[in-house]
């Protein structure tokens, strides 16, 4: 599912007044740079932790979650 081009302008412009608030021009660029650069490598994060992550702890973990909705 897509959002509209105009949802997506509405989030990162709310997002970006919200960092602006919060950590003021400098850090919220500094914050900015660090998401968008090699620093921070989500991707090969996840790969560590998800090494260790079978299909069947996912399940479980599903079916418990569901579980716990259920209550």
């Amino acid at each position: 599912m897509t959002a509209p081009q105009a949802d997506l302008e509405t989030l990162a412009s709310e997002g970006i007044g919200a960092l602006m608030d919060r950590l003021g021009p400098v850090r919220a660029i500094q914050f900015i740079r660090l998401c968008d650069s090699s620093i921070a490598d989500y991707t090969a994060e996840r790969h560590q932790w998800l090494a260790s992550v079978g299909v069947a702890d996912l399940i479980e973990q599903a079916e418990q979650r569901d579980a716990d909705a259920e209550r």
